[in-house]
């Protein structure tokens, strides 16, 4: 093997070994992630999760529906979920903040007794319609909580 091939197979190393994780995940690539509970341990499991996903590059989407809208409540009292820096909520605004879509379930929230008003700026209110066109599309995962 020649110098000339050696030096270009270490550059090429070099350059795969700093490409990021991030560039290395499918970016088309979509997880859909159903959060029915308001319950710490399930609802911080879905919003780690799903914020690693998104650090990792893949576009995210978060369902809240059934007692899961409860977590988008704007001063409903949320836990801390393990080792989280953040509560449930503090997750959830990160992830919004962060490119996220949280959708919520609008026959919840009527169920709820709740309203847009009473919902953390950023989250939207789908149909049934809407939720199952986001969870059944191309390339995209769905994972529940």
């Amino acid at each position: 093997m020649s110098a000339r091939t050696t030096r270009l197979g270490a550059l090429l190393i070099t350059l795969l070994l700093s490409i990021p994780a991030s560039a290395l995940a499918a970016p088309d690539r979509h997880i859909f992630y159903n959060l029915t509970s308001d319950e710490a341990w399930r609802a911080g499991m879905a919003l780690g999760h799903a914020t690693r996903a998104l650090e990792a590059g893949y576009a995210v989407t978060v369902f809240l529906n059934v007692r899961g809208v409860y977590l988008a409540q704007q001063g409903f009292a949320t836990d801390r979920a393990g080792g989280a820096p953040d509560d449930l909520r503090g997750q959830l605004v990160g992830l919004i903040d962060a490119g996220a879509e949280v959708m919520l379930c609008g026959m919840c929230l009527r169920k709820a007794g709740l309203e847009m008003a009473d919902m953390l700026p950023g989250t939207v209110k789908v149909d049934c319609a809407r939720s199952l066109a986001a969870m059944s599309a191309e390339d995209t995962v769905v994972i529940s909580y």
